[in-house]
């Protein structure tokens, strides 16, 4: 019997990004565009994988590799965007 349990899988990932955009024209040639981007914008944490080792006193836990926290943690990121055509 092995000492790993390779089939066990840990949570899915999940990330919701958005854009959301708006243009007003001005006469034939000009045009002025507002533009938000969210990446995480629900701001989800995704949780790291179990441990597998059956040896290992941690088996079964969710736990860091190498930080202080159990979550690959990507903050949720906004970018704004005016754009101006002449």
């Amino acid at each position: 019997m092995p000492n790993v349990l390779p089939d066990v899988r840990g949570p899915g990932l999940a990330y919701e990004n958005m854009s959301l955009s708006k243009s007003w024209g001005f006469g034939e040639k000009r045009e002025f565009t507002l533009r938000a981007d969210a990446f995480n914008a629900l701001n989800r944490a995704i949780m790291n994988a179990p441990v597998t080792d059956i040896n290992n006193a941690n088996f079964g836990r969710v736990i860091s590799k190498g930080s202080n926290s159990s979550t690959n943690y990507t903050p949720r990121i906004v970018q704004v965007q005016a754009i101006l055509k002449f």
